[in-house]
């Protein structure tokens, strides 16, 4: 970093607290006209934001003095970058969205400027980078929807839309439930009972599973009828609370809910779910959102679960990210692991391998890229790919996706989407027609057995399908799967 830069103030336009400061160094950037642009567009955002914050930029100075000139900015986040950071590599203009999301972060109170990577881990808070126009759009359908599942496959980030909720907007009474884990509607029961006392300040977070296991040992004791009332009761302070539910995993749920061994366990399952379901209707003052990493309505068919009353659940896809969310998650992501030198041509490069552009599979792209500390490049960036993404320790990074296969299917039905998957991986162009995928499969699936696999692959985006001349082609959805699976076929 050079010492000679402007320092750029945040305050809250209530009380002028300062919530954080950049420093924007600009001694020796070969970008002469990067310094102009950024802090023009920096002061117009501080005049048409003026009622959202009170944002100072101040004249050229001394980064080692800044300290004597702002001693009450002591303690609040502080970062230090480039003023060019904020230029757009791809239109080499002032970037105000990009500026304005790190602003948001701080006015929320939050640490982080820019998103970290975070690969593995729920991205939530300062991390969550994106997804506006999708939350708008859960909530808009929230004013005429009270139950409402938002469904995609693993790593889209169903799990950091869902806690969105919670995290930026405190006037809502939410409640986050993780539904993975749980195998009957009993613990269900136990971890909502639990959830309410933590709304209510009634218990803490170190307090929360100790509380969940005694409620399940008391509910595991009553009869029917009393598990009924238990539940009743339960839903009731719900309602009266006005609370929006945050159910995360629906098809584990319901998967294990069928249990792991044959015949599968349908009339529990349906049982469960239908009760839930008879609970939506019955208290209207309560809202759900649900999160599953699989289409529910194809996932009950693949079942054969035709009574749960969840079949006329409406579903809102959550998409990949847009271009434009795709750069600016890179670009911040680069510059809080200090890389500083993305052209035009690197982000390109970056983009081309992660399209679609999913945010897990840009995590692992660009957590590589940093590590690597080497020039950003594109052929750096293709190497680092090759080497590290899909390389020989690339299974930590794409193991769980194949066994999120197993978990969802029967075995012999798992064989059988890996073989396709390896033929697909395989094939000249990275395509195979269906009838071809059809006779190499073999004829221990039936034919709607096959349709449905292929449906749920589509679905949890490791193939797309399309039609041509007549005949049903298939593909994978993404890049780095395909070059994953070629290198590291599928056992």
């Amino acid at each position: 970093m050079n010492s000679i830069g402007h320092l750029v103030i945040v305050r809250t336009p209530n009380d002028h607290a300062i919530r954080g400061s950049l420093f924007l160094w600009t001694e020796g950037l070969a970008n002469a006209g990067a310094e102009m642009r950024v802090l023009e567009g920096i002061r117009k955002i501080a005049e048409t934001r003026r009622k959202d914050a009170v944002i100072e930029v101040g004249v050229t100075g001394d980064y080692s003095r800044m300290h004597l000139e702002y001693p009450e900015a002591a303690g609040s986040p502080h970062f230090a970058h480039p003023v060019c950071v904020f230029i757009d590599p791809l239109t080499e203009q002032f970037d105000g969205e990009f500026f304005w999301c790190g602003v948001e972060n701080w006015l929320a109170g939050w640490h982080q400027f820019f998103p970290a990577a975070s690969q593995g881990a729920v991205v939530r808070q300062d991390c969550f980078y994106g997804r506006k126009a999708f939350i708008e759009t859960v909530q808009e359908r929230l004013n005429t929807e009270r139950w409402l599942l938002i469904s995609a496959p693993r790593r889209y980030g169903k799990t950091s839309v869902l806690l969105a909720f919670q995290d930026r907007y405190p006037a809502l009474s939410t409640i986050y439930v993780d539904l993975e884990d749980l195998a009957s509607f009993d613990q269900l029961i136990a971890r909502l009972h639990a959830k309410l006392l933590m709304l209510e300040g009634q218990v803490d977070a170190a307090e929360e599973r100790a509380t969940e296991r005694s409620h399940l040992k008391s509910i595991s004791a009553m009869s029917d009828e009393r598990k009924r009332e238990e539940a009743l009761s339960l839903f009731r302070q719900l309602n009266e609370r006005g609370v929006l539910l945050l159910f995360d995993e629906l098809g584990y749920f319901v998967q294990n809910l069928l249990g792991w061994k044959k015949p599968r366990d349908k009339a529990t399952a349906e049982s469960a779910l239908e009760t839930l379901a008879a609970y939506s209707s019955e208290f209207r003052n309560t809202q759900a959102l649900f999160a599953s990493s699989i289409s529910l309505k194809q996932f009950l068919q693949y079942n054969e679960l035709r009574n749960t009353g969840f079949e006329p659940l409406c579903e809102e896809p959550l998409p990949p990210l847009t271009n434009d969310e795709a750069s600016r998650l890179i670009r911040a992501l680069l510059i809080q692991g200090r890389v500083y030198d993305c052209s035009k041509e690197s982000l390109e490069a970056l983009l081309e391998i992660a399209s679609p552009p999913i945010p897990y599979f840009i995590q692992v792209l660009v957590d590589e890229v940093i590590m690597a500390r080497v020039p950003l490049t594109p052929n750096n960036i293709r190497r680092i790919y090759q080497e590290n993404v899909i390389g020989p320790n690339c299974r930590r990074h794409f193991d769980q996706l194949i066994w999120h296969l197993d978990r969802y299917l029967l075995q012999e039905h798992s064989r059988a989407v890996r073989r396709v998957l390896n033929i697909v991986a395989n094939r000249p162009g990275g395509r195979a027609s269906r009838n071809e995928l059809r006779t190499l499969v073999g004829p221990s699936l039936l034919e709607n057995q096959f349709n449905l696999l292929l449906q749920l692959l589509e679905f949890d985006c490791y193939l797309v399908g399309h039609r041509e001349n007549g005949e049903m082609y298939y593909s994978f959805h993404n890049r780095m799967m395909r070059d994953y699976v070629e290198k590291n076929p599928l056992p």
